[in-house]
């Protein structure tokens, strides 16, 4: 059974819409299960989907180039103390193996993670939105479905897989903006999926997805 986690950028009650071809209801119904979509599939008509911004991505580096001089430091006083005692253990040598392949790992990971996270997504709007159905609606010939946050979280419930499915509202920013701080970066303690910028905002998008583990 899936388990949801609903984060604070949406309230239970939000009124969430979703436009589709009349093909991807049939679907829908036919299989009882909501596709997810490689998160990567949408650099096509947003190279910046699923990325941070430079002064953000800049400043979580120099963060991270701190964790490591810190490491270096440690294992600088036990290579010392090793020398002092004339012993050359193999953990000395793991150790130096480790912080060396940090930053290469970091980057594995952040690759993994951006290729492997699916989101399935939706309006929040009080109201029908003509712009989404003009978007999304396959020129007049889609459907709109209308649910809430707390009635879509039940839904996912009940099916099989055993995934967990994270919800949030996307936070629109302006990614040239020189004030950024890492920190405005982040939503419900996440960054890329819920992270676009400003000139989506039309969208008012909530999102469903799902990470892998790395």
């Amino acid at each position: 059974m899936a388990k949801v986690k609903i984060g604070d950028s949406v309230d239970h009650s939000m009124p969430l819409w979703r436009y589709m071809s009349l093909d991807k209801l049939i679907h829908l119904l036919d299989t009882d299960s909501f596709y997810f979509t490689p998160l990567e599939s949408y650099s096509k008509s947003d190279p910046f989907e699923g990325y941070i911004p430079q002064k953000a991505f800049d400043l979580y580096g120099k963060i991270f180039a701190a964790e490591v001089r810190e490491l270096q430091e440690v294992y600088q006083a036990f290579e010392s103390q090793c020398m002092m005692e004339g012993t050359n253990p193999p953990e000395l040598q793991k150790m130096k193996e480790g912080i060396d392949g940090l930053g290469q790992k970091v980057k594995e990971a952040y690759k993994l993670l951006h290729k492997g996270i699916t989101v399935n997504c939706w309006h929040a709007n009080p109201v029908e939105s003509e712009a989404m159905w003009k978007l999304y609606s396959d020129n007049g010939k889609g459907i709109a479905i209308r649910t809430s946050v707390s009635n879509l979280s039940e839904a996912l419930t009940h099916f099989e897989q055993d995934i967990l499915v994270q919800m949030g509202a996307v936070k629109y920013m302006d990614f040239n903006d020189p004030n950024i701080d890492g920190r405005d970066c982040v939503t419900d303690g996440h960054l890329a999926p819920l992270l676009k910028r400003s000139s989506f905002s039309h969208e008012n998008e909530v999102r469903l997805f799902v990470s892998p583990k790395v």
